[in-house]
């Protein structure tokens, strides 16, 4: 009965004191696990399942292989917590043994804290988790319009079993480790403090160049990421990544050094315990360093991750509706379903859409534009669409038609619309704006000064990389087909109003499905779009989540064991006459110099990832301003940054813990001296 009370105790002291880096660490990952598990029970991704199914299905079969990469990953930092733990609890251990505890029940006997520990925090996480989960289904759906869909509690006992099986094995496991290294220890070395061990400590001079190669290693991979790897330069990406770890590395190696020479030259002006701090400081920096440059590269990615994923997600615009349905096949057949009596009593226009591959020897000539333009002619494709066609689609979506005399026409592509290359379309449009001219059946045609994007049809069964909009009479001539390309359909605004646009297409398309008619719909665009929104965003923030635990308790940890391998100098300072608020203000002076470092490095090369991942791999989304983007990636970095204050002030109140017990345990040696 002592065993089981006291079991529980230790587990439930976890909760708080020493323990509550690791335990809300713990806590955080079964909301993250969890989360990514029942990821598929949310409304939104059900909703996708019935428009992107493929994909979706492609999705969910990924995330048991994340859900085991992240166990892997949480178990090292759960055996680094375990190792902790087991430092603090060193003379307790050796104590139980000297009093004829038995291994194997000191070891059953952890293997129980750590089966209740699990416990708490899954009652804890578990409810967390759902509030979570249906609150941002909710705030999803609504933020991409779809707050129509019907909401569905989302619990998943899949999820669950998975979330307290993971993290319950993670723990034994790491239990078990804990063990084997214990295994061998007799309790007198038990009962003794632990060698402190450090890494090998550089020259000072040997800081010096490592800190300098660092600085300039980490200036080229900023230099790389900004102007060659946006133009995909062979080699810039393996470049940027060899240049930026081993920079990392290399600061960390020479920052003790630094801080040496900095004390050096500011230790008469320092009083009280500056100097102490700053010597701590250098010291725990310089025989740690690689474990500092691992946990900044941590806090790097995640930070990227955060505020990818975070600007990504709230910046994907759903496309302008200008087209709900595109319908194809003969037309006669097309006709007999927009006459059946459902169909024809929410359409509020149909119109054909003229649009063909212009004859090989009716091809404009781009000569004069190429002037202006500094790319290659292949980029445009040789098609044309009808004035009027493209007049009734700006007419459905409320829009002014456009007016062209016989010697104009108007560029289109909706490859730089709504998601394609922001670059790319502010780009043309600067060379429209000086007034060029094109030759069009020997004649020269004047181009508007746009660049019109307005989807020409309803989904993708057609991607115009670019278009010419002419006078019909023009595009008759030029056709390589004079039939329509599809019948568009645009559904009533009272209908849409009343049932809501996604109910309003689904119940026109359950009409359409039955002829057998191929067609496009407006909500295959809107599910791929939220789809790449869901996934980008969800995935990239639950990986920041997931390296920010990591790199936060690695540094935290570390910092705590230091700590604990140098009490016998705090209880130096309170024999010297230093008071418990003295100590207590000197770990926390310790601990923002030591956080500090290590966020400053990450979040000064996190800002030019960002920047470098937006201007290769992710294109800003054209219409979305760079400023909105990055706007959001500050506000993601910000939360980061608070998160590692509040992680910072939970390490400062274990440390003052720790220092306020090692106090008060020397006052009662002296008095019993005494």
């Amino acid at each position: 009965m002592f065993f089981k009370k006291n079991a529980f105790r230790k587990a439930a002291v976890g909760t708080g004191g020493d323990n509550s880096l690791f335990f809300t660490s713990l806590t955080v990952a079964v909301v993250a696990f969890y989360f990514l598990l029942s990821l598929g029970e949310m409304d939104v991704m059900r909703f996708l399942a019935e428009i992107e199914s493929d994909a979706v299905n492609k999705v969910l079969m990924l995330l048991p292989i994340v859900y085991a990469f992240s166990l892997f990953l949480m178990f090292f930092l759960v055996l680094f917590a375990y190792k902790y733990r087991a430092q603090t609890r060193r003379r307790e251990f050796g104590i139980y043994l000297l009093m004829g505890m038995s291994r194997s029940r000191l070891f059953l006997r952890l293997f129980g804290e750590t089966v209740i520990s699990s416990i708490i925090s899954l009652l804890i996480g578990i409810p967390v988790s759902l509030f979570l989960t249906e609150t941002i289904s909710l705030a999803t759906a609504r933020f991409a319009g779809m707050g129509i869909i019907e909401h569905r509690f989302a619990f998943s006992p899949y999820a669950l079993i998975l979330t307290a099986v993971g993290v319950t094995a993670v723990q034994l496991l790491s239990t078990a480790a804990t063990c084997i290294s214990l295994a061998d220890t007799e309790p007198a070395a038990l009962l003794q403090p632990p060698v402190r061990k450090n890494q090998k400590i550089p020259s000072r001079r040997e800081s010096t160049v490592c800190f300098i190669c660092g600085i300039l290693l980490l200036c080229a991979a900023y230099v790389n990421g900004l102007f060659f790897l946006p133009k995909i330069e062979f080699g810039a990406t393996e470049l940027l990544v060899v240049s930026g770890v081993c920079g990392t590395f290399l600061v960390f190696r020479g920052l003790g050094g630094i801080i040496g020479k900095r004390i050096s030259k500011k230790t008469f002006s320092k009083t009280g315990l500056a100097v102490f701090n700053a010597r701590q400081l250098q010291e725990n920096v310089t025989g740690q360093h690689k474990n500092l440059a691992i946990a900044s590269l941590l806090l790097l990615a995640s930070f990227a991750s955060l505020s990818y994923g975070a600007s990504v997600g709230l910046t994907q615009k759903t496309e302008k509706r200008s087209v709900d349905f595109s319908l194809f096949g003969d037309e006669a057949a097309v006709e007999s379903v927009l006459n059946e009596p459902e169909l024809k009593s929410v359409t509020k226009t149909s119109y054909d859409m003229y649009l063909s591959q212009i004859r090989r020897d009716r091809i404009p000539d781009y000569s004069d534009f190429l002037k202006f333009y500094d790319g290659q002619s292949s980029w445009f494709c040789e098609y044309v669409i009808a004035l009027s066609s493209y007049n009734a689609l700006r007419t459905a979506m409320g829009k002014q038609p456009l007016a062209l005399k016989e010697n104009e026409a108007a560029m289109y592509s909706d490859l730089v619309g709504e998601r394609g290359n922001s670059t790319l379309g502010n780009d043309i449009e600067k060379v429209l704006e000086k007034g060029v001219n094109i030759v069009v059946n020997g004649k020269n045609t004047a181009l508007l000064p746009e660049l019109f994007c307005d989807k020409a049809v309803a989904d993708r069964s057609i991607t115009l990389f670019s278009a010419l909009v002419v006078p019909d009479s023009v595009y008759f001539s030029l056709a390589f087909n004079n039939r329509p390309f599809c019948k568009n359909i645009s559904l009533k605004d009272d209908t849409v109003n009343a049932k809501g646009l996604m109910n309003a297409i689904y119940d026109a398309e359950s009409i359409i499905k039955k002829s057998g008619l191929e067609y496009d719909s407006y909500l295959s665009g809107i599910g791929r779009n939220l789809f790449y929104s869901v996934t980008t965003g969800y995935l990239s923030v639950y990986i920041g989540v997931l390296f920010l635990l990591i790199s936060n308790t690695v540094i935290g940890m570390k910092y705590l064991i230091m700590q604990r391998e140098s009490r016998q100098r705090y209880v130096t300072l309170s024999r010297l006459g230093a008071s418990a608020d003295d100590i207590i203000g000197s770990v926390a002076t310790q601990i923002n110099g030591y956080f500090t470092l290590v966020l400053s490095v990450s979040v000064i090369s996190g800002v030019f990832a960002v920047i470098s991942v937006f201007s290769s791999f992710s294109k800003i989304p054209f219409g979305v301003p760079a400023g909105a983007v990055f706007a959001i990636s500050a506000a993601a970095g910000a939360a980061f940054v608070l998160f590692e204050c509040l992680y910072t002030y939970v390490v400062k109140r274990t440390a003052k813990h720790e220092i306020t017990a090692l106090y008060d345990e020397n006052n009662a040696e002296q008095s019993g001296k005494y």
